[in-house]
C-alpha cells in the first residue's frame, strides 16, 4: 500500500541516476569543534538565501543556528558566494527562486510536497539546486550525490508538470566541502 503523502527527501535514489559534470567550487570550510551537519547545513542554508536577497547578516544567522563558533562570517559567506558565482557564470539565471515550494499527485496518486532550495530559471528551462553540508570526504560526492536523486527526480517532474518547461539539470551542492555536482 503506497503513503498518501511523500516527503520528495524520502524517495528513494533512483537506479538509472548517474554523475554528470562536477564543478569544484573551493577548498573545505574551517569548521571547528563538535557541530550538528544538519544545523551546520540549515545555517549555511540561510546565510545563501540571505545573501541572494541582498541581506548581509551573517553572524545574526550563525548565531540564531548556535553556529557562531563552528564556522567563521569570512568561511560561510564563501561558501555562498562562490556557489552563486558559478551560478550566475553558469547558468545565467533569469530569475533565481529560492525554497520554492512544490506539491503535486504524482501518477500513483501520492501527493508530493516539499521546498526547492534553489531553483534556478534560465533561457533553456529550469536548474534545480540541492544543499547538503555533509562533513564526508570529496571522494564521497558522487554517492552522496545519488542518494538524492530521487528528490531531485520528484522536484523535476514536479516543476515541468506545473510550468511545461523543462528541468535542464540537478545539481547536489556540498557546501562545506566546496562542490556541485549534477546528478543525471
Amino acid at each position: 500500500k503506497l503513503q498518501l503523502r511523500v516527503s520528495p527527501s524520502a524517495i528513494a535514489s533512483s537506479e538509472t541516476a548517474r554523475i554528470g559534470e562536477v564543478i569544484t567550487l573551493g577548498e573545505r570550510l574551517p569548521i571547528e569543534g563538535e557541530y550538528e551537519p544538519a544545523e551546520l547545513g540549515t545555517a549555511l542554508h540561510a546565510v545563501i538565501g540571505t545573501l541572494l536577497s541582498g541581506q548581509h547578516d551573517t553572524a545574526r544567522v550563525l548565531r540564531d543556528h548556535g553556529m557562531e563558533k563552528t564556522l567563521s562570517i569570512a568561511a560561510a559567506e564563501e561558501s555562498a558566494n562562490r556557489l552563486l558565482a558559478v551560478i550566475n557564470a553558469r547558468f545565467a539565471p533569469i530569475k533565481i527562486h529560492m525554497e520554492y515550494p512544490i506539491h503535486y499527485t504524482n501518477d500513483n496518486g501520492q501527493i508530493i510536497a516539499g521546498w526547492i532550495d534553489l531553483l534556478l530559471e534560465t533561457a533553456e528551462g529550469f536548474v534545480l539546486i540541492d544543499h547538503k553540508a555533509s562533513p564526508r570526504a570529496r571522494s564521497d560526492w558522487e554517492e552522496i550525490a545519488l542518494g538524492f536523486s530521487g528528490q531531485l527526480a520528484a522536484y523535476a517532474e514536479g516543476i515541468t508538470r506545473a510550468t511545461g518547461k523543462p528541468v535542464v539539470s540537478r545539481w547536489i551542492h556540498f557546501g562545506v566541502t566546496g562542490g556541485l555536482v549534477e546528478v543525471c
